[in-house]
């Protein structure tokens, strides 16, 4: 079955969905409903981390989770250029400060009318799944999904948990490897690129294995996607002997090829591996 697909693109640049305004990124983010700090920063992340949309923040793991200095420094700065205000908002037996948009701060999408309805669209998911959760829930989701160290636990007991992650990846990636040579219908040009790529992913593993000085955050993001990048590969190697599973294949493939040049993006963004293009 794979011997029909072509591989002679599969290990090139993919046209990953990114946004690189930081004004109308923030901008379209509130014109959604209001948000709170820790909102703003966990619901920007996980459009980074979870809908893989290349955004113009980089994370950092502190107490509430991931968080980013830039978004900081851009709430204040929105702040002093009017284009927001920050609201007390009361619940009863406490009160949460919320960022809501100005009048200048809606002048400003009606005037980027265009890029922001193409922001809004890259933002929508997010915003549909996640943007009804509190900032709690929030930091809750990213601590259990994305291998954060909680505070109760020791630095010790953290590293011995991530690395018992990786080295469970490194075992599976190995069968993978092992699985596709055994697969004989695959030309030997394909073979190379595919196996290319997961000598990539074998080298990734084994930098966020060695290098504890790797933020969590991202460690945690590259751990958790190359994970994915694994199964998905698991799952071409069961479809590939039935003649039947043509478009399910073809459907992993594009997966699998847009998961890898978000995961080689990523890496090279936080300065973690040179880019392979």
């Amino acid at each position: 079955m794979l011997s029909s697909f072509s591989f002679d693109d599969f290990f090139s640049e993919y046209n990953l969905k990114t946004i690189e305004d930081k004004d109308l990124f923030l901008a379209s983010l509130l014109s959604f409903k209001n948000f709170n700090s820790t909102q703003i920063h966990k619901l920007s992340f996980l459009t980074f981390a979870e809908d893989k949309v290349i955004i113009p923040f980089e994370f950092i793991k502190m107490p509430h989770g991931p968080f980013s200095e830039d978004i900081k420094d851009l709430l204040n700065d929105f702040s002093e250029r009017g284009l927001v205000t920050l609201n007390k908002e009361d619940h009863g037996t406490w009160e949460e400060k919320k960022w809501n948009l100005s009048s200048k701060g809606q002048q400003l999408l009606l005037i980027n009318k265009d890029k922001v309805d193409e922001i809004k669209k890259k933002l929508k998911k997010i915003i549909e799944v996640y943007g009804i959760s509190g900032a709690k829930a929030l930091e809750r989701f990213c601590y259990s999904n994305y291998l954060l160290k909680y505070a109760n636990e020791k630095p010790k007991d953290y590293e011995a948990r991530i690395q018992t992650s990786i080295c469970d990846l490194q075992i599976i990636l190995a069968n993978r490897i092992n699985d596709l040579g055994k697969i004989e219908e695959i030309d030997e040009s394909s073979r190379e690129v595919i196996l290319a790529c997961l000598d990539y992913i074998e080298n990734l593993l084994n930098t966020l294995l060695s290098n504890e000085q790797i933020d969590q955050v991202i460690r945690g993001i590259l751990i958790k996607k190359t994970e994915n990048y694994i199964n998905i590969w698991g799952e071409i190697i069961c479809l590939a002997n039935g003649n039947e599973n043509e478009p399910k294949i073809k459907d992993l493939l594009k997966e699998a090829k847009e998961l890898f040049n978000f995961i080689n993006t990523s890496s090279k963004n936080y300065g973690i591996f040179e880019s392979v293009f």
